[in-house]
C-alpha cells in the first residue's frame, strides 16, 4: 500500500485550492542567479496564467533536480514593458531578452516568490528510481507524474515542500 498521500488527498485538508506543481527546467546560470537572489523573474514567451510551485531541474552540466520555487501570478505585457519591468540596464542583456521574445505581441514575467536550493537529486539517480524519466525542455506537470512525485516524497526535504504546495 502507498503510504504517501495523493495531491487530491492533500488538498482535502485546506480551504485553498492546491497550486499546480511543475517540474521546471532552468539553465545553470539562471539557477545560480535565483539562488543568490540577483534574479527575481523568469521570462517566458507563453505560459499559463496562475501562480505555481516547481521542482527545479537544472540542465547543462548540473543535470539534477536542485531547487524548489514558488512563482506568483505571471505579469503579461508587451516585450518592451517586460524588459523595462526587468530593470535591465545592460543593453546586451536587454537586447538578449528582446531577441528571446521575438515578434510576440504579449510575453510574461514570472515573479519568483521563494527559491530554495535543495540537496540535488541527479539525473542518473532519478533514472535508477524512475526509469522512464526524461527532463523537460521547458516544464512538465509534476503532479501528473505519480512515480516521480512519489520518488521525491521519499526524501524528507522534498516531501515537506510538496505537501506545502499541494496542501
Amino acid at each position: 500500500m502507498n503510504s504517501h498521500p495523493t495531491p487530491q488527498q492533500m488538498s482535502l485538508f485546506s480551504d485553498e485550492p492546491p497550486l499546480p506543481l511543475l517540474l521546471f527546467s532552468l539553465r545553470p546560470e539562471w539557477h545560480r542567479r535565483f539562488a543568490e537572489g540577483s534574479k527575481s523573474f523568469e521570462y517566458r514567451r507563453r505560459f499559463f496564467q496562475g501562480p505555481f510551485c516547481a521542482a527545479i531541474y537544472v540542465s547543462g552540466s548540473t543535470r539534477a533536480i536542485a531547487a524548489y520555487a514558488e512563482f506568483g501570478r505571471p505579469i503579461v505585457g508587451r516585450p518592451d514593458d517586460i524588459v523595462e519591468l526587468a530593470g535591465v540596464t545592460d543593453e546586451a542583456s536587454g537586447a538578449n531578452l528582446r531577441e528571446y521574445f521575438g515578434h510576440n505581441a504579449q510575453v510574461m514575467a514570472l515573479p519568483v516568490i521563494r527559491y530554495r536550493v535543495m540537496a540535488p537529486l541527479t539525473l542518473s539517480e532519478i533514472k535508477r528510481n524512475v526509469p522512464n524519466f526524461q527532463p523537460p525542455q521547458s516544464y512538465a506537470y509534476l503532479d501528473r507524474n505519480r512515480s516521480l512525485l512519489e520518488y521525491l516524497c521519499r526524501h524528507a526535504q522534498w516531501k515537506e515542500v510538496v505537501q506545502s504546495c499541494l496542501h
